[in-house]
């Protein structure tokens, strides 16, 4: 509200680092807003114990490892018309632009660093499934959690999506402590619609797979699969 954001711009300009805690059941449209703010944690609704879980997060009795699991984007002007029932930039998985704050994405009191991914094989056949390996540290001075996200996307298709989120996991690592951590993409991880078949099919083909921090494109490392 209109009201709320001139709260935000007159508490921004006593100089006092402003955190925003945002409390909504989706996205907002915080363009306008962002410059007024120096951090935002995304509540939604805590129900009883929400006020706590804020406090331990702004205290620093708890260092916060939440993602996205939705797209911030800059503004409605972003959205297509609500009557296109078309997918063409709606959600992370078919938005070209870049959106506020992206799907999968989310800070922490502490920072981390991924090595070189791998997957197990460059090449599979058709209905097996590829894992892939990425070497994790955590490269600042607490202890925290990281979610490493893996995303795949089918090359030289149209009709699919930017990137679609298909294998996740969660690890917990001390400052400085590394882990190797290996996701297995099964084979259903590469099915896309066929209108052929009017059902979910693998395609032989050539495949992106993309594995880091989050939904955006600088925080992932790309690699290339084949499946025969």
């Amino acid at each position: 509200p209109e009201v709320q954001g001139k709260v935000l711009k007159a508490l921004h300009k006593t100089g006092k680092p402003v955190v925003f805690v945002l409390c909504t059941g989706s996205a907002i449209a915080l363009e306008q807003n962002e410059k007024d703010y120096d951090a935002l944690i995304c509540a939604w609704y805590g129900g009883q114990e929400g006020g706590t879980a804020v406090a331990d997060v702004i205290s620093g009795s708890y260092n916060p490892s939440g993602r996205l699991p939705l797209t911030f984007y800059r503004s409605t002007d972003q959205l297509p018309d609500f009557l296109d029932y078309s997918m063409d930039d709606r959600t992370y998985r078919y938005m070209t632009e870049s959106p506020l704050y992206y799907f999968g994405y989310g800070l922490s009191y502490t920072t981390f660093g991924y090595g070189n991914a791998k997957l197990s094989s460059g090449k599979i056949r058709n209905g097996k499934s590829v894992t892939v390996s990425v070497k994790v540290t955590n490269t600042g001075d607490l202890a925290g959690h990281e979610s490493v996200q893996v995303y795949v996307k089918r090359l030289n298709d149209e009709n699919a999506p930017v990137k679609a989120l298909k294998g996740l996991k969660m690890i917990y690592l001390n400052p400085g402590e590394s882990k190797t951590v290996k996701i297995e993409l099964p084979a259903s991880s590469f099915e896309y619609y066929d209108g052929y078949a009017d059902d979910l099919t693998v395609k032989s083909g050539d495949y992106r797979i993309m594995v880091g921090s989050s939904s955006r494109d600088e925080d992932l490392t790309s690699l290339d699969l084949i499946i025969r």
